[in-house]
């Protein structure tokens, strides 16, 4: 549903490659917040970190997952060595809070809920490679021939 651009209680289903990642219901969504409820699937397929394009709080409601983080970030406007050995374990009832700048993947074994709360969105998001900051849909596409490697069906 949509009001006045406000976004509330819509689904979505998060696809990458053949198999699901994330249900998402967006409990609202405008421009300057969001409040999302995630059931995470699977581990982020991707071999590099990410970040966000917005600032968030997570708060674990359930299960459990380790988030690989990335102990020096690349910029846009240039490079830094990345450090992938920090590994945190995330376990229901936790609370986290990531800038959209920290770079992280996700590792689950078994699919976890977590509630969402974003600030508003002030930049473009990517992936981490060795050599420098890749935007989404840059990395997306060089990934596989599919352009819609990651589509989402509401």
């Amino acid at each position: 549903m949509n009001l006045f651009g406000i976004k509330v209680f819509e689904r979505e289903t998060i696809i990458e490659g053949d198999t699901a990642y994330m249900v998402r219901w967006r409990i609202v969504d405008c421009r300057l917040f969001g409040v999302y409820l995630h059931k995470i699937l699977r581990s982020d397929q991707d071999r590099y970190v990410h970040d966000h394009p917005f600032s968030f709080v997570s708060i674990m409601l359930w299960g459990a997952y380790g988030e690989v983080l990335s102990r020096y970030v690349s910029t846009p406007w240039g490079g830094h060595a990345h450090d992938y050995t920090i590994i945190r374990d995330r376990r229901a009832p936790s609370i986290c809070f990531r800038r959209a700048e920290d770079a992280h993947r996700l590792v689950l074994d078994k699919p976890c809920w977590t509630l969402v709360l974003r600030g508003p969105r002030r930049r473009e998001w990517g992936f981490y490679t060795e050599s420098k900051w890749v935007h989404f849909r840059d990395y997306l596409r060089g990934q596989t021939k599919d352009e819609n490697r990651r589509k989402v069906e509401a």
